[in-house]
């Protein structure tokens, strides 16, 4: 495979120096081509068409080794194509023929139907102690002790806010710009400026929380196993 890849490197770079020298050609050719002596020198004249001749065949023998590399690059990639879907074919049948993942993955799957029943078990005797506690403690049951993700504390949110008043409280309904300072004050007489704190977003308190539980898998495992 890697001499494969190899060749198709090759290959691919032999296109490429194929084109640029047919680029080169060319335009040597056209060069040629705009330097055509203005001349009634029959040798002069024959000597600039014995020089486009070779020029010309130049330019053909250089496009014919570019399509000839351009077609070996294809077939170079087409087999590079076989040869990794070749490779990608012979991985998939060994791992089909690898049956310990299975084995494996089938025996976790049987051991954890078996821990997970003794924890729903123990779930439904300590749900049923609670139930007759009486004045006894509550009793958390393991899992919800491992699992539970705790609860939290959102602070609130607090802002300085420029408000106008009166002696009573009361807040104005009316501005007008002042002409001096530019700003919005009250129309009415009697208002004073002051900042106050206001909250803008209460404490929230998140409370704790349990994910389901592992008995909810149980089905599932089950199934899996019959099937």
């Amino acid at each position: 495979m890697i001499g494969v890849q190899s060749y198709a490197q090759k290959a691919a770079a032999a296109v490429e120096r194929n084109r640029v020298a047919l680029g080169r050609s060319e335009r040597r050719l056209a060069e040629h081509d705009a330097a055509r002596p203005d001349s009634g020198d029959p040798d002069e004249l024959f000597a600039w068409k014995r020089d486009r001749r070779d020029l010309e065949d130049r330019v053909e023998s250089d496009r014919e080794a570019f399509v000839w590399a351009e077609a070996k690059a294809t077939e170079a990639a087409e087999a590079q194509r076989t040869a990794d879907e070749d490779a990608n074919h012979a991985a998939a049948a060994k791992h089909a023929s690898d049956t310990k993942p299975v084995r494996a993955a089938l025996t976790a799957i049987e051991k954890a139907i078996a821990a997970i029943t003794i924890v729903h078990e123990r779930n439904a005797a300590i749900a049923a102690a609670n139930a007759v506690r009486g004045q006894r403690p509550f009793i958390v049951d393991a899992e919800t002790r491992l699992r539970q993700r705790p609860g939290r504390t959102v602070e609130a949110v607090y802002e300085d806010r420029t408000v106008w008043k009166d002696g009573h409280g009361n807040q104005p309904t009316i501005f007008v710009t002042d002409r001096e300072t530019g700003e919005l004050r009250p129309q009415e007489a009697g208002y004073a400026r002051r900042v106050e704190r206001v909250c803008v977003q209460p404490e929230r308190i998140t409370p704790p929380s349990t994910p389901e539980r592992l008995a909810e898998l149980l089905p599932a495992l089950r199934k899996a196993l019959a099937e």
